[in-house]
């Protein structure tokens, strides 16, 4: 019997290497999603998560000013099993050049959370929480005498 050297196509060959990819890739998928469950907790600064930026007015003599804005926030979870208190302090710096307003700075949030008896979830009574960020604001406005009104604006966290 003879044995014939026979050459594999390349798209053969192709798919050899990518194999350990798709390996990996299924297993990564598999550990993401058997580690989630069916309990879900509201975002740690709900309906609190961007404040206000306070601009200079636009006949005003001051064009540029430096701010700080700030809140304190309680509020019990949406599946009512525990309670959530937090503060967010906003420091910026606020432009005002005929028709743009611009505004930058530097925000910090801090709070906890404490689970309640009906949370059998968390392993701890309280979960504490930081973060810091950036924040930016830009605004076209038209002036009308005594009011500044803003068309068109971007905020960004």
């Amino acid at each position: 019997m003879l044995l014939e050297n026979k050459r594999l196509p390349s798209s053969h060959l192709k798919l050899n290497y990518l194999k350990p990819l798709y390996v990996i890739a299924a297993a990564l998928l598999y550990i993401s999603l058997s580690s989630c469950q069916k309990h879900f907790y509201a975002p740690a600064i709900y309906q609190n998560d961007v404040l206000y930026m306070q601009k200079p007015h636009s006949k005003d003599s001051v064009k540029t000013a430096i701010y700080a804005t700030g809140s304190y926030l309680t509020q019990e979870n949406s599946n009512s099993n525990g309670t959530l208190q937090s503060g967010v302090l906003n420091i910026y710096r606020s432009h005002t050049i005929p028709n743009f307003n611009l505004s930058y700075g530097l925000l910090g949030f801090a709070g906890s959370y404490t689970k309640d008896s009906k949370d059998n979830y968390m392993t701890t009574n309280t979960k504490s929480f930081t973060g810091l960020g950036i924040n930016t604001s830009v605004s076209y406005y038209k002036n009308y005498d005594h009011l500044d009104w803003r068309v068109v604006g971007v905020d960004m966290v």
